[in-house]
């Protein structure tokens, strides 16, 4: 029954890590690829998360070659690939070593090491445990060190929502796939200058601003919907490119419509440029500026996006009232 306590505590580690790669850290290992390569080569997340499991599968039977940890403690031998994953997943720009991962880590190492030496001596002496209940033990005792590790270490060195959402996003620029880029954390409040930044930009390209702006979290004013100020930072793009798609000078004075000016004049950006004009009013509650605004580039018609209408049949309102 060791046997079998043995392959379903490798089982899990297995596909536990499989399943952590694909579904939950593909953006952020495709962000530390980008790094490590300079931008040379791309991480694929069905192949990544296939090779790096193999590496840590590799990783474990090594070390159980080493220690001979066969029966007592055979859950000690996953404790080094859980490691090594958590120290590749920090190698991520903007990560930083906390003193909780540094003191779990040192926590942990020695009781991998004592680990070791307790199995080592209960292994020479006998036991009259029945079958069942040897299985039990050995397979809960495993389990519970994997987990405890993987919880530990993978918790303490994982990214948070809010960088999650801008690798995603930005690996989805990349791809050509800026209107999908609304979309990402959807669901949550959180977010950062660099993470707004992003969306204002993929909304603009897309020409969704005039329908979604106020479906995401605002937190700048209307001076920075460009992607220009000092806290706004990226994980693959570059801000001279998307400087450029937008036809932005960044020299052109210190407010929106001056570094604007070039953008309005030519077709192939007028509109972009446009939609965030008129955003940075908006957001800045400059109505009665948008509404004088919102005349030189649309018809007032049914035919406005929608956040447009909206104000502008607002903006009447008030004029009756």
């Amino acid at each position: 029954m060791s046997a079998l306590s043995r392959i379903i505590t490798t089982l899990f580690f297995v596909v536990t890590t499989f399943l952590f790669l694909y579904l939950y850290e593909g953006d952020i290992l495709y962000v530390v690829q980008n790094k490590l390569s300079e931008g040379k080569t791309h991480y694929d997340d069905t192949i990544g998360a296939v090779l790096i499991t193999v590496v840590m599968y590799l990783i474990h039977l090594f070390t159980l070659a080493v220690t001979g940890l066969r029966s007592k403690g055979f859950g000690l031998t996953f404790f080094p690939p859980i490691l090594l994953l958590s120290a590749l997943l920090l190698l991520r720009p903007e990560a930083k070593v906390g003193t909780a991962y540094i003191a779990v880590t040192v926590f942990l190492t020695i009781m991998f090491f004592l680990g070791l030496w307790y199995c080592s001596q209960m292994s020479r002496i006998p036991t009259k445990d029945s079958e069942r209940f040897k299985f039990m033990k050995s397979l809960w005792g495993d389990l519970s060190i994997v987990i405890i590790s993987m919880v530990l270490l993978w918790g303490l060195t994982d990214a948070s929502d809010v960088y999650h959402h801008r690798a995603r996003s930005e690996r989805l620029i990349l791809a050509g796939e800026a209107d999908r880029v609304v979309g990402v954390g959807r669901r949550t409040k959180a977010t950062d200058k660099s993470l707004t930044s992003l969306r204002i930009y993929s909304m603009a390209v897309s020409r969704q601003l005039g329908d979604s702006l106020f479906s995401i979290p605002i937190d700048i004013g209307g001076d920075e919907v460009l992607p220009i100020g000092d806290d706004v930072r990226f994980l693959l793009l570059s801000r001279d490119s998307l400087l450029r798609t937008l036809g932005v000078d960044p020299r052109l004075g210190h407010d929106v419509a001056s570094r604007l000016r070039y953008a309005l004049r030519r077709d192939s950006t007028r509109m972009v440029a446009a939609d965030l004009l008129l955003s940075s009013l908006l957001i800045d509650g400059k109505k009665d500026a948008f509404a004088s605004e919102l005349t030189k580039y649309y018809e007032i018609n049914d035919s406005l996006p929608r956040i447009y209408k909206e104000i502008t049949n607002s903006i009447k309102q008030n004029e009756k009232d």
